[in-house]
Formats: structure tokens, C-alpha cells, sequence
């Protein structure tokens, strides 16, 4: 895929288009990227993309192979993303799932991306300490 479609896709995936993060996702997958692929993952979760039991398989294994710090560390970067483009997008129709769960919250990524997520919230206390 060439750069220019890429950084398209990266801008619209940005502003709540889940096909954008979709396709960003798989292109990823295809090349073995893996902690931006993880951050697409996310990403493309956070849109309501109709998400694959492969593409909860390739988040899951690129997770494994991370510690805990890192991926807290991505996690927030996902979050604090997240954020951003909400805070800057329009709202969202309907996600594009169908009505089918979008991720199992007991899986073993979930349940690492939870705690990932707890740890970093008091890593940095708001008042500074």
C-alpha cells in the first residue's frame, strides 16, 4: 500500500472510521508489525470494527511476547489516542459489529490489557505524587 493511502487511512482511523483502522489493522497483520499492529488493534476495537477471532488471535500473540510494562505503556497510548479523536470527531452511528461481541472480556489479552490499564492509572497520580 502506498504511504499516501496509509497516512489517509491513518487520518480518517483517527477520527472514528472503523473500516479505515480495519484495513490498517490488517495491513499490519500482512507485515508482521507488532506493537504498532497491537495500537491498531485497539484502535480498530475503539471504532466498533468488526473485529475476526484471527485479528483477537494476532493482538493476543503480539501481547504474549510483550511484559506487562510495555504493554500498560501501549495501552496508554491507546487510551490517551482514543481521546484525542473523540474529543475532535463527530459522534458514531451504530458500531459496525452487528450486534455480535466485539472482544471476550474474560479473554487472557482482555484480562492483561485490564490490568495493564489499572497499573498505569496509578502510575500517575493526578495530583502529581
Amino acid at each position: 500500500m502506498p504511504r499516501a493511502k496509509t497516512v489517509e487511512l491513518n487520518e480518517r482511523a483517527c477520527h472514528g472510521d472503523a473500516a479505515a483502522a480495519l484495513t490498517l489493522l490488517e495491513q499490519s497483520m500482512a507485515r508482521g508489525h507488532g506493537r504498532i499492529g497491537l495500537l491498531r488493534y485497539l484502535q480498530a476495537r475503539c471504532a466498533g470494527a468488526a473485529l475476526a477471532r484471527q485479528h483477537h488471535d494476532y493482538a493476543r500473540q503480539v501481547a504474549d511476547n510483550m511484559s506487562d510494562d510495555a504493554l500498560a505503556a501501549l495501552a496508554a497510548q491507546a487510551q490517551h489516542r482514543h481521546g484525542a479523536a473523540a474529543a475532535r470527531s463527530r459522534p458514531r452511528g451504530p458500531s459496525q459489529h452487528d450486534g455480535a461481541p466485539v472482544v471476550d472480556e474474560n479473554s487472557p489479552l482482555e484480562k492483561r490489557l485490564h490490568g495493564a490499564r489499572e497499573r498505569h492509572a496509578f502510575d500517575v497520580a493526578p495530583d502529581g505524587q
